[in-house]
């Protein structure tokens, strides 16, 4: 990702943390098991929505960006079903 990409990100991020936390009601439970290596987090459920979710949660208790993977069709707008 480049620096100008990033920074806008970094931009929108209070933006984006006030919608989530005026949509849903967040709470950490385990923070203390999160490694202090790399690591994969897969969130288990099919909105679009639960990545951001865990990404922002990510990346308020350890102060570092959270990046993801993402199916194509989350942004083609297609919808998961359509094959």
């Amino acid at each position: 990702m480049s620096a100008e990409k990033a920074d806008f990100y970094k931009a929108l991020y209070p933006a984006f943390k006030f919608g989530l936390d005026r949509k849903f009601d967040r709470t950490v439970i385990g923070a203390e098991n999160i490694p202090d290596q790399p690591a994969m987090y897969t969130p288990n459920h099919i909105k679009f929505v639960d990545s951001l979710l865990v990404a922002a949660s990510y990346t308020e208790e350890t102060g570092i960006p959270l990046r993801f993977g993402a199916k194509q069709e989350y942004f083609d707008g297609r919808g998961l079903d359509d094959h």
